[in-house]
């Protein structure tokens, strides 16, 4: 059984899993380079996140969870099980409802962005009926 633990950027041990499972992280969206500790405990405790939660299982911290402003679902486990990924989405959608929508800057609906090469948290999306509505793209380089 999942549980979400409210994240407090006062303890310590939330802190430093974080920055754990940051670490171990496989698949990158909104990073390249591993921040310091420090640099990390800084973004960590001015998160802009709407709500944020340690994902539990068996007493044991096994991911996070966010939700944002845009009514974006971030994910990161250290479990990569379709079933964790499904309960995971089905407590914080239980727990939240989207904001309503702002034309050309958040959807009426809860969205997850997902690396193109996480396959267990795109066929655990597509089991929940999901839908793929758009892939997006970085330029790293000056053309």
């Amino acid at each position: 059984m999942l549980s979400l633990i409210p994240f407090k950027k006062s303890n310590k041990i939330h802190l430093n899993f974080l920055y754990d499972l940051l670490k171990r992280k496989r698949f990158e969206i909104s990073h390249t380079n591993l921040p310091t500790y420090n640099e990390h405990i800084e973004f960590v405790v001015n998160h802009p996140y709407r709500y944020w939660y340690i994902i539990e299982k068996l007493d044991k911290f096994i991911g996070s969870v966010y939700l944002t402003e845009q009514n974006i679902i971030g994910l990161n486990l250290y479990s990569e099980t379709e079933n964790d990924y499904i309960k995971t989405i089905e407590l914080i959608t239980k727990l939240h409802k989207p904001l309503p929508p702002i034309k050309s800057i958040r959807s009426k609906y809860f969205q997850v962005n997902v690396n193109p090469k996480n396959n267990v948290l795109i066929n655990a999306l597509e089991s929940i009926s999901m839908i793929h509505i758009q892939n997006t793209y970085i330029l790293r380089k000056s053309l």
